[in-house]
């Protein structure tokens, strides 16, 4: 098993769950500033850029691609660096992987599914591009469907959908930058709306279980719990020992 994006918060989980199950993974990283990422683990490292270098010779006894690297982007910022990362080198690594006959688990997110409600929750079913996508949503669209593409051409791939993640080993920090955010300070301000925030080992556990055997399902949402971000927010800064003052803010300003 290869575990690309080792470096972030659920490739690193990936990379520990399994390792502490006894499955030897391989870590893929982009370049050697993320092996500090690497610490307490006594693991084979792969050092290539998925975007660029060749990659077969990486794959050929793999078996299972767990692919985890990309870009996560805030907002419509970074629109060329998010291409590259997420929609290239998925394209690459997809094609790679169905020359060598290796099985991959594309890590997706639910933001290119469509909406639900607490009293409605979404499943499954991918959305249109949607006017207010992220640069995120956008390339990571375009990223599922340059795997369904080689999906087509004879790859065996399954897309996950795992909700906002948090835990430990997010070493940039990258989902943790919302915890910070709504820890300091003396209150929070939350935005409005909600997300369905996940326990990165619960998640990392669970596409183990889909490594496993071939699943039924080309698609699966790896949920947690339906919150509001102001509901999140109280819980993060209790956890923080933090007073839980947190203000919504009104749509419009957002």
């Amino acid at each position: 098993m290869i575990v690309t994006g080792a470096a972030g918060l659920l490739g690193n989980s990936v990379l520990r769950a399994a390792a502490a199950g006894g499955l030897a993974p391989t870590a893929w990283l982009r370049g050697r500033a993320g092996a500090r990422t690497l610490e307490g683990l006594d693991l084979p490292v792969v050092f290539a850029d998925l975007a660029v270098d060749p990659l077969e010779k990486y794959l050929e006894n793999a078996g299972i691609v767990v692919h985890c690297a990309a870009r996560v982007e805030i907002g419509s910022t970074g629109a060329d660096a998010s291409h590259r990362d997420n929609v290239l080198a998925t394209a690459r690594l997809a094609s790679a992987c169905r020359a060598v006959g290796a099985r991959l688990i594309h890590i997706s997110t639910v933001d290119t599914l469509a909406w639900g409600t607490r009293d409605a929750p979404g499943d499954e079913t991918p959305a249109a591009p949607h006017p207010r996508d992220t640069t995120y949503a956008a390339t990571k669209r375009l990223a599922e469907a340059a795997v369904l593409a080689e999906m087509e051409r004879g790859l065996a791939a399954t897309i996950v959908h795992p909700g906002f993640l948090l835990g430990p080993w997010d070493w940039k920090p990258s989902s943790g930058r919302m915890l910070l955010a709504a820890v300091r300070g003396p209150l929070a301000i939350a935005p409005p709306g909600g997300n369905d925030f996940c326990h990165a080992g619960a998640v990392a556990e669970a596409i183990l279980a889909l490594a496993g055997s071939a699943p039924p399902s080309l698609r699966y949402v790896l949920s947690g719990e339906a919150l509001s971000y102001a509901e999140a927010f109280r819980l993060m800064r209790q956890a923080a020992g933090r007073p839980p003052r947190v203000v919504e803010a009104p749509e419009a300003l957002v």
